[in-house]
């Protein structure tokens, strides 16, 4: 089955009445949740990069509280080496975030997607896809990316992508509607759900 593809340019996203009234209705609260990947191997100043220091806190928990600022289903931020150390330095007290360690971290970005795919039971699944060292994504463009998934899940029922665009590029967050967690088992390497999307445009 084909994703439909939608990318928002950065200047604006349109919504309709029918979405709003359907949102007031409850009717397009479905699940859907956030996965942080973050089990990169990389090491900078003698730590895990995801603890090097961005403002007050370390680059991946910066990441984290941004994310939690959306009422997610839940968070899954996947991590691998150095695991025990990251959880360790990164408290958070949040009953709807929940680590997921990837012990063959080794294997590529798809790797950590395919695990907390697995972790989602609920099908078709609803998922936001965010880096863990990209710190810097502003409010707007996540808030852009949810509605506009939002929007789609009241419109289809069909798989489909959300990305955000700006002067030609599409980058994160990327927002998966009414997707089955076993269409990611065909990733490999450090590509991510690149291929899944490339296939399915």
């Amino acid at each position: 089955m084909k994703f439909l593809s939608y990318s928002l340019e950065s200047q604006f996203v349109l919504y309709n009445s029918q979405f709003i009234g359907a949102c007031i209705m409850k009717t397009c609260e479905a699940s859907i949740h956030a996965i942080i990947l973050a089990a990169g191997t990389s090491r900078r100043m003698g730590k895990p990069k995801q603890l090097l220091p961005f403002g007050d806190n370390s680059l991946l928990e910066t990441v984290i509280r941004l994310v939690n600022k959306w009422d997610f289903s839940e968070v899954l931020t996947v991590i691998g080496r150095e695991a025990e150390i990251i959880q360790k330095e990164i408290i958070v007290n949040d009953p709807s975030f929940r680590w997921i360690i990837n012990s063959s971290f080794t294997n590529g970005q798809s790797d950590s997607l395919k695990k907390a795919m697995e972790q989602i039971e609920r099908t078709p699944l609803n998922a936001m896809i965010f880096l863990g060292d990209l710190p810097l994504l502003k409010e707007e463009t996540i808030q852009k990316v949810l509605n506009a998934g939002k929007e789609k899940l009241v419109q289809t029922s069909k798989p489909f992508v959300v990305r955000p665009k700006m002067k030609g590029k599409v980058g994160h967050p990327v927002f998966f509607g009414n997707a089955e967690s076993e269409w990611f088992q065909q990733l490999h390497g450090d590509q991510g759900a690149k291929p899944i999307i490339k296939k399915n445009e």
